[in-house]
């Protein structure tokens, strides 16, 4: 085989590429994870705190109409706050997928890249073992036809020495 072929490795750098790639996307898949939990504890920790407020002051209401004034203002608070908490929940989530294609086109592509690196090898083994195979057949036609014009020697010899033996024997 010729010194000029690689043998394919995953070691090379389009599998290297590739890896790198989805260690990146991984990476950033649990960043938005973390994030996604980071802001479902946030919020959390933000509603107990002013369901505490609200209580407080439910309890503390000086008559009906100042309790039911604040149950109307807790209530559309509390609607405000989903509303907005699934509005940054849906940005974080949009966020991560993004950067899911966004990896998942970079490790296409990358694997393209070392698709075509072991194509590229494939080709060159294939005219490596041609050169090879047709260097094996120039070689055991040269040995065949050395071989042949010894044989043709030989049996010009051996004609030549009957000759001679035949003649001299006439001449006795």
């Amino acid at each position: 085989m010729s010194d000029n072929i690689r043998r394919f490795d995953p070691s090379t750098a389009s599998s290297a590429a590739v890896n790198q790639t989805a260690l990146q996307t991984m990476r950033q898949t649990t960043e938005s994870y973390f994030a996604w939990q980071r802001e479902l504890v946030r919020f959390a920790t933000a509603r107990l705190q002013r369901n505490a407020e609200f209580g407080q002051a439910f309890v503390s209401a000086r008559n009906w109409s100042d309790a039911i004034k604040l149950q109307q203002e807790w209530a559309q608070s509390t609607i405000d706050d989903f509303t907005e908490e699934t509005k940054k929940l849906m940005e974080i989530a949009a966020g991560a997928g993004a950067e899911a294609a966004r990896g998942a086109e970079d490790i296409g592509r990358a694997a393209g890249d070392m698709g075509s690196e072991m194509a590229r090898n494939a080709q060159q083994m294939g005219r490596a073992t041609m050169e090879s195979g047709a260097d094996a057949a120039r070689s055991t036609a040269a040995t065949a036809s050395d071989t042949a014009r010894e044989t043709a020697q030989t049996v010009r010899d051996m004609s030549e020495a009957a000759r001679d033996r035949a003649k001299r024997g006439r001449e006795r």
